[in-house]
């Protein structure tokens, strides 16, 4: 590992900017240097504030130190880029949980149990929910909110002065200054550089390709696995990786 993380160090520093930092940090983490990928993380979301994975791995790094609040910042921001990620809001609740934060946790699981309805997900909200009691002011507002809701009019026959046409733009139709550029870089996807791995040893290689699938570049792996076939047809770790990655699509 520690041939690998020179490699990656070297072409990290040759770049003014890349993505990098991301797997960087991850192998600085488990080879125990874990400030080192800390900060690292840190200083590369600043540079790249809309990268999901990073936002949510230094998230974990904050739980497992403890620090639930600033945890609990990072995946907040997480879940605006992306509000359906499941190992955002299992770590978000986790991190209300250990601030006693009980009305947050249920709302988080109950929000788990629509993207994942695992028996294990439903197990945790009812446990929650069976010892949760709201507070005088919330059961105040929710009888505000149900003393608000409006008696529905009854129907009466439709008469053609009643008839209004509106105006409705087609889809396609919208025009740009409805568009928020905030929203707009936003969603700008995540564009990952290619790393020069003709240099590199093999297991290095196949190290790279792991990375690329856990940050969900899965043609940059597959073509890392071809490449290795291609010079070493018999190499059984890339075939079984590169079929099994085949299966999924």
């Amino acid at each position: 590992m520690r041939n690998l993380i020179k490699k990656i160090e070297k072409y990290y520093k040759s770049k003014q900017s890349s993505l990098f930092f991301y797997p960087l940090a991850c192998l600085l983490y488990e080879s125990g240097a874990k400030e080192e990928a800390f900060d690292l993380l840190v200083e590369g979301v600043a540079k790249f504030p809309h990268y999901l994975l990073a936002l949510i791995k230094v998230a974990q790094i904050l739980i497992d130190e403890e620090k639930y609040e600033a945890a609990e910042s990072y995946l907040e921001t997480a879940l605006n880029i992306n509000n359906s990620n499941v190992l955002a809001w299992e770590l978000l609740a986790v991190s209300y949980e250990k601030q006693n934060k009980i009305e947050q946790v249920i709302n988080a699981y109950e929000k788990l149990l629509v993207l994942n309805p695992s028996p294990k997900i439903k197990s945790k909200l009812l446990s929650f929910a069976s010892f949760y009691t709201p507070s005088v002011e919330k059961v105040k507002e929710n009888l505000a909110q149900t003393t608000n809701i409006q008696t529905p009019l009854k129907s009466k026959e439709t008469d053609a002065n009643d008839i209004v046409i509106l105006d409705v733009e087609k889809p396609g139709e919208t025009t740009q200054q409805g568009k928020d550029p905030h929203n707009l870089e936003q969603n700008k996807p995540i564009v990952f550089e290619d790393i020069p791995t003709i240099d590199l040893e093999e297991d290095d290689q196949l190290n790279i390709a792991k990375l690329y699938v856990e940050q969900g570049y899965i043609e940059d792996a597959k073509n890392l696995y071809k490449e290795i076939l291609t010079r070493n047809p018999q190499n059984r770790q890339a075939k079984i990786a590169l079929e099994a990655l085949d299966e999924k699509q």
